[in-house]
C-alpha cells in the first residue's frame, strides 16, 4: 500500500532531470528515464534505489545531492539514503512516455 509520503517522493524524484536527456534536447526526470528502481519509506529512513545508465555514469553524486535536498523537507525527520542498485542494468525500455509517467507517479512500488 502506498503512503502519501511515498507518492510525494516519486513525484519529487521526477523533477530531478537527467543531464544526458537534457543535453539531447529531450529532458526527462529520473522516474521518466527509468532510473528510479524503488522508493521505500521506513520508520527512520527513506531509501531510494537508483539504476544508472552505465557503469561510467558520473552523475550519481549530483543525483544523490539533489534527491536529498528535495526529500529532506518532506521526510518528517527521516534520513534520506540514496544508493545505486548495480544488480539491475538500465535499458531504454525502462523509459516512460509522458502520459504513463504521470499515471504511474501516483502509484506505489516500482515504476517500469
Amino acid at each position: 500500500m502506498s503512503t502519501l509520503l511515498e507518492e510525494s517522493a516519486w513525484r519529487l524524484l521526477d523533477t530531478v532531470q537527467d543531464p544526458c536527456s537534457v543535453r539531447m534536447g529531450k529532458p526527462l526526470g529520473l522516474v521518466g528515464m527509468g532510473l528510479v528502481e524503488s522508493v521505500t519509506v521506513e520508520e527512520t529512513v527513506i531509501r531510494i534505489s537508483l539504476v544508472l545508465t552505465g557503469p561510467g555514469c558520473v552523475f550519481y553524486f549530483r543525483f544523490a545531492d539533489d534527491i536529498t535536498r528535495l526529500l529532506e523537507p518532506i521526510a518528517e525527520g527521516r534520513e534520506v539514503d540514496v544508493a545505486i542498485d548495480d544488480a539491475v542494468m538500465w535499458t531504454a525500455d525502462r523509459m516512460k512516455p509522458a502520459p504513463l509517467r504521470r499515471m504511474d507517479a501516483g502509484q506505489a512500488g516500482r515504476i517500469r
